[in-house]
């Protein structure tokens, strides 16, 4: 069963993410017409059971992907290769959304309610992705993503049910215009 997929437009190419009936997970490369390119069977950590799926985040170089499996992220290779992506927070984090330049990262945390929470995406001298701390909402909110060009946000507020556009700005998302008005 395809639970997720992400397109990758400079490749022309498909990232497909399959469970089976016993529960093992493929994340499987197509080219456009459908041809497979490559099948990886995905290895969890031992600690991680009974994943239901995968949230990716394709980054725009196209040469990995973020994860999040579990509450937690995970650098992704194209070849099936998963690490754990050290993270600057004790709570759950799930869907996350890169910039459309890759260098920062949406996540939504989770621990008594949601915020949304912004990362400096920048890698090491050996090539190891890492996250710093940039921003945080603290007013329930989640589903955040990049608009075009990356300069607003996009987010659901989950006190108010309302869609609306956010600008990051000194740490405080501001409030720019209702999309939804209920």
């Amino acid at each position: 069963m395809i639970y997720e997929y992400v397109y990758l437009p400079k490749r022309d190419q498909f990232v497909v993410f399959v469970v089976d009936s016993i529960n093992q997970h493929d994340m499987v490369l197509l080219s456009s017409s459908g041809e497979i390119l490559a099948q990886h069977r995905l290895k969890f950590p031992f600690a991680v059971s009974g994943v239901t799926g995968v949230e990716v985040s394709i980054h725009p170089s196209e040469r990995y992907l973020i994860a999040d499996i579990a509450g937690k992220l995970y650098h992704l290779t194209l070849k099936g290769e998963l690490s754990l992506l050290p993270a600057p927070t004790r709570h759950k984090a799930s869907a996350p959304h890169f910039h459309p330049e890759g260098r920062s990262l949406l996540v939504t945390e989770s621990y008594a309610d949601t915020d949304i929470r912004v990362f400096s995406f920048k890698t090491n001298s050996v090539g190891e992705p890492g996250l710093y701390p940039q921003l945080r909402s603290n007013l329930s909110d989640e589903a955040a993503r990049f608009q075009p060009g990356g300069k607003l946000v996009a987010f659901t507020s989950t006190r108010s049910g309302i869609v609306r556009y956010g600008c990051p700005m000194g740490g405080l998302v501001i409030l720019l215009k209702h999309l939804i008005h209920q």
